[in-house]
């Protein structure tokens, strides 16, 4: 018969606290393992989301390329104006929903939204059209000028009125320009901002 002594008990009872944590460390690691494969499983909502994103960015940027290629896409070298519609406007800016720039949110990893920094040098301007009957008018006159003065500048047909930031109302279409490249900044300073009627 063997007798175990009082100095072995706490001896086995910090061995089955050793096997314990292992296993608890084994099963841990499987558990993480098996995660780590659901994650990548074509079952995973996840899974699915990231293949969508990554064949998306892979075919817009084929397909814009082979546009580039064909001719039918031209970049400028130095986009400095977009168009768009005032989504907010603040004490000294303007957040505007461009239209204009060849750009998309996912691929280029800028902002449709974009910030618009209104400085006290900002051209503010609303443009409308003239009245027909006065641009007429006008016309008839530079058509008869211009026999007589080959250098004749022709009419307007756009009025620009001087007006201020806080006259822009939200949902206004303006044409944004600034001194310095936008067409991949998320936040332009402003030289002229024209409110398009």
């Amino acid at each position: 018969m063997i007798y175990f002594s009082h100095m072995d008990q706490p001896r086995s009872t910090s061995r089955y606290i050793l096997v314990a944590l292992c296993i608890v460390v084994v099963f841990t690691a499987l558990v993480l393992v098996a995660l780590n494969a659901w994650m990548k499983s074509s079952g995973n909502p996840l899974a699915a989301a990231d293949r969508y994103q990554e064949g998306y960015s892979k075919g817009y940027s084929d397909a814009r390329e082979h546009l580039r290629t064909l001719g039918m896409i031209i970049e400028p070298a130095d986009t400095r104006s977009f168009s768009g519609s005032v989504v907010s406007v603040g004490s000294g800016s303007l957040v505007v929903k461009q239209t204009s720039l060849d750009t998309d949110p996912i691929i280029d990893k800028v902002p449709d939204e974009r910030n618009v920094t209104v400085a006290s040098s900002t051209k503010i301007y609303r443009r409308t059209e003239k009245d027909p009957a006065v641009l007429e008018k006008e016309m008839r006159a530079f058509e008869a000028d211009v026999k007589e003065n080959p250098n004749a500048v022709p009419p307007e047909s756009l009025i620009k009125t001087d007006m201020k930031l806080s006259d822009i109302n939200v949902g206004a279409k303006v044409v944004i320009t600034s001194a310095s490249e936008v067409r991949l900044a998320s936040t332009i300073v402003a030289t002229e901002v024209v409110v398009v009627q």
